[in-house]
């Protein structure tokens, strides 16, 4: 994540770019920006060997497993455009035997099927009532991931519910006004505020007392939809149309939208529905920003709200990193 927003490889792609420190266990914290290679070296090399040392999927493993890294190596080799690397792993992922689909997708997000067939990567919750996420919102962490008004300035682009228009996973990515929703304290409520809110990870009911706070609801970090379409892309920019096809027709299957049929795309056409398919299936769920950066086209995208191109690809250093290690140069345009 620390390459991916401040690393400057976008837009010129350049591995000799400034990237982040790298620094071992043990060591002194070095005083300058490792190159972008010298990290993706370094993020490659510990996700070999966690997948060499990380269990198999079992009923008893609910942390991180192989598969977790796999599926983490082969999106840094798509970030970098290593799109042959990138299939070889996300097919281990899919031909494992221990992934698939689950039957609604909001399953992926209600606390009460976690660790199912279709997470890879999931970061465990619970509430005990004991602490708030912030000390001025009342939502707890996994809420507060995505609970948030769409169309805002400090959410997501303003297009985005016209974009998923009435593709069947609408109403299970967003609350519309009218709709019963749940509050910050788990009780339902009618949405009257005349905005969208994110729906994704805010389906958990309270599970305690009334008036009381007990959340379970995990964060899916990577999910077998999210690694169809990942190896769909890579199949298309490998050449391969009929088997991208196959695995967008599976994620749109599952959402039960009109699926791919014949073989006259071309591949920049593919691209685009795969593009509009992230969207439309991973909504609210952190994707969708850094698939504009690696697509070339976040200008295009978000121009209008301020987006400069050779600039905002990578975050500011926080200024309190550079004040601390005068080493640190920062990103150019901040």
């Amino acid at each position: 994540m620390l390459i991916t927003w401040f690393g400057k490889y976008y837009p010129d792609k350049d591995m000799n770019s400034p990237g982040v420190p790298v620094i071992s266990h043990g060591e002194i914290p070095e005083t300058h920006r490792a190159s972008v290679a010298e990290v993706f070296n370094q993020i490659v090399c510990d996700l070999d060997t966690a997948a060499v040392n990380l269990p198999e999927p079992g009923p008893s493993v609910t942390l991180a497993t192989r598969y977790s890294a796999l599926a983490l190596a082969a999106k840094t080799f798509m970030w970098f455009g290593q799109y042959d690397k990138a299939a070889v792993l996300l097919e281990q992922i899919i031909q494992s035997g221990y992934f698939d689909l689950t039957d609604h997708i909001r399953y992926n997000f209600d606390g009460e099927h976690e660790y199912n067939t279709e997470s890879i990567f999931e970061f465990p919750y619970s509430w005990d009532g004991s602490v708030w996420f912030s000390t001025y919102d009342g939502y707890i962490a996994a809420q507060a991931y995505t609970y948030m008004l769409i169309s805002r300035k400090y959410s997501v682009t303003v297009q985005s519910t016209e974009t998923l228009g009435a593709d069947p996973r609408a109403k299970e990515t967003y609350y519309a006004p009218g709709d019963t929703m749940i509050d910050g304290y788990g009780q339902f409520e009618i949405n009257n505020s005349g905005y969208n809110f994110a729906r994704k990870y805010a389906h958990v009911i309270n599970q305690g007392t009334p008036g009381g706070n007990n959340y379970g609801n995990n964060l899916v970090l990577i999910r077998l939809a999210d690694i169809y379409l990942l190896y769909s892309e890579a199949q298309i920019m490998k050449g391969n149309l009929d088997v991208a096809v196959t695995y967008i027709n599976r994620v749109k299957e599952r959402a039960g939208t009109g699926i791919l049929t014949g073989n006259s795309y071309t591949a920049e056409g593919l691209m685009a529905i795969m593009r509009t398919e992230r969207f439309l299936e991973l909504f609210g769920e952190g994707s969708f920003w850094f698939d504009l950066i690696r697509w070339d086209m976040a200008e295009l995208e978000l121009a209008s709200r301020g987006f400069l191109k050779g600039k905002n690809e990578a975050l500011p250093i926080p200024r309190l990193i550079i004040d601390n290690n005068p080493g640190i140069m920062q990103n150019p345009g901040y």
